[in-house]
């Protein structure tokens, strides 16, 4: 979200908007890892502060063997910024029936992060359906430089979940390339409101 601040100050400025992009620049300002573990989170699930993030991890190394914890361990990889770690856990989740479409959905996002745009769409497209794979699918498909497809997937989710920061603020890096600064200011400001 620091980036949608960032690129809306710079929209802001090039319509003469000043007071707007000031404070979208300071709302871009950089994280203080000491003062708040939170990684970016669609869902949430990892607590924010280290204290719990500890005991959070310590709750899932006793969970039983299996699938669905498996999952658990992956998604919280994932979050925590271990994407190459999350991997392995993931292929054990999605080689079952019941956790095979939120393990592609995790999969797919830890791809993304490693460099693999190609790989994640396909993983996204065995995800449940739903408007929070449908925005990570729209990043992928952005990121593996298939703008068209990416803005379309983007334009659809407003609707059903119109509060998905990563949504917008890649929706708003398409119209801010395609010139559209009006409309980039607009996701922008979008994505800092979902996040608040």
């Amino acid at each position: 979200l620091r980036l949608a601040a960032l690129w809306g100050a710079e929209a802001a400025l090039k319509l003469g908007r000043l007071p707007e992009a000031w404070r979208l620049f300071e709302k871009s300002a950089p994280i203080d890892p000491a003062t708040a573990w939170n990684p970016p989170s669609a869902e949430g699930v990892v607590p924010a502060r280290p204290a719990r993030k500890a005991a959070f991890a310590a709750d899932l190394a006793a969970l039983r063997p299996g699938p669905w914890a498996e999952l658990l361990r992956g998604r919280f990889a994932v979050e925590g910024g271990d994407a190459k770690g999350a991997l392995a856990f993931l292929t054990r989740a999605r080689a079952h029936g019941a956790t095979r479409a939120p393990a592609a959905l995790w999969r797919g996002r830890a791809l993304w992060v490693l460099g693999g745009p190609a790989a994640a769409v396909k993983e996204f497209a065995e995800a449940p359906s739903g408007p929070r794979t449908a925005a990570w699918r729209g990043l992928a498909l952005l990121a593996a430089g298939r703008k068209a497809e990416a803005r379309r997937a983007l334009d659809a989710l407003r609707e059903p979940d119109p509060c998905l920061a990563e949504a917008w603020t890649a929706r708003g890096s398409l119209r801010q390339e395609a010139g559209d600064l009006a409309g980039a200011l607009s996701d922008f400001t979008m994505a800092l409101v979902c996040d608040a």
